[in-house]
């Protein structure tokens, strides 16, 4: 019997959320408080997490996993993240006390680390779940510290960088807030960050205190993807910002597809009266917000072309149709 696998990047407004599904277990990456994560869940037949890895601490990456973690009918198996002594937030504390709760009602193997080594990478099937960053001697430097080179470590510059591969072959980095400080390390070490589907960190907001257009082009340089997506929230905090979107645009070597999960406000004031077909499993939807939406890779067989084919009939008829001033400017066909 095949095994059922895919790769869904949920439409969650602002934040992140990837589902990698083996039948009815599932790896995810990311989950903010929204009940489109359950949904999914629920609509997948997904009846164990076997992992769930939070990138860092923000809300809008780990809110969700409050319920996650207290649904017993659910159970999460092992958790993985990283340490923020500094973060006094009420989501923080209610996150820890879930954590204690599963530990003791479910049995959840708890891990206070996320990092290249622990776990290093997660098997789920022929699907494999690999962190690229942060390396040990970052993580050990923990939020509010200094690495090794001097660099001053907040929540951001600690996210972990994540990248999805199907039977070795690289199909999707999740680069979760991740900012240049990262970007550099994992360069400098030789970390091959290679895949065709790139969901470009932040956003697409600031990456902290650094260059923009800096490191929108050096990130492209690293990763190459044919496909860059945002996963936003309409309406809030103005992203993609128009020079991330602008620098994709105008890569010298690649001509990305671009796709949002949600339509941003740049692209369209007030939002199309339908959106036909509507995507399915997103946030968007109530609102009829969305842009691309939630998005799935089947991953056995891997099929890379079917991704596009959606996207085309889908996401890119939208764009052409609907839209008043798309900032992704979609006016081709992408192949696989």
């Amino acid at each position: 019997m095949t095994a059922l696998a895919d790769l869904s990047i949920l439409d969650v407004g602002h934040g992140n959320c990837a589902i990698v599904r083996q039948n009815d277990i599932a790896v995810i990456i990311d989950a903010p408080a929204k009940p489109v994560v359950a949904d999914a869940l629920d609509e997948l037949g997904i009846k164990e997490i076997s992992a769930l890895l939070i990138s860092h601490a923000d809300s809008d990456h780990l809110s969700g996993a409050i319920s996650l973690l207290m649904d017993g009918n659910r159970p999460v198996r092992s958790v993985y993240i990283n340490p923020d002594p500094a973060r006094k937030t009420k989501i923080w504390t209610e996150f820890r006390i879930a954590v204690r709760a599963s530990s003791k009602a479910n049995s959840t193997a708890v891990h206070p680390a996320l990092s290249t080594t622990t776990p290093g990478h997660i098997v789920v099937g022929s699907t494999q779940i690999k962190v690229l960053y942060p390396p040990p001697e970052v993580a050990l430097t923990g939020v509010g510290g200094t690495d090794l080179e001097g660099a001053r470590i907040n929540a951001n510059n600690m996210s972990a960088v994540i990248l999805v591969e199907q039977e070795a072959s690289p199909i999707c980095l999740l680069a979760a807030d991740s900012d240049g400080v990262a970007l550099q390390t994992m360069r400098e070490a030789g970390v091959s960050l290679r895949a065709p589907l790139l969901v470009f960190p932040h956003h697409g907001g600031h990456p902290g205190s650094g260059n923009t257009r800096q490191f929108t082009k050096q990130l492209l340089d690293e990763v190459m993807p044919s496909i860059v997506l945002f996963s936003i929230g309409r309406g809030t905090h103005g992203t993609p910002r128009p020079e991330i979107v602008d620098e994709v645009k105008n890569h010298p070597s690649i001509s990305p597809y671009i796709a949002c999960t949600q339509l941003s406000k740049r692209c369209c004031e007030h939002a199309p009266a339908e959106r036909n077909p509507t995507p399915r499993l997103s946030d968007g939807a109530k609102s009829n917000s969305c842009c691309a939406g939630t998005v799935t890779i089947p991953l056995n067989p891997l099929d890379i072309s079917e991704f596009v084919r959606e996207l085309n009939n889908g996401h890119a008829k939208f764009i052409q149709r609907d839209v008043t001033t798309p900032q992704c400017m979609v006016s081709r066909r992408i192949t696989a």
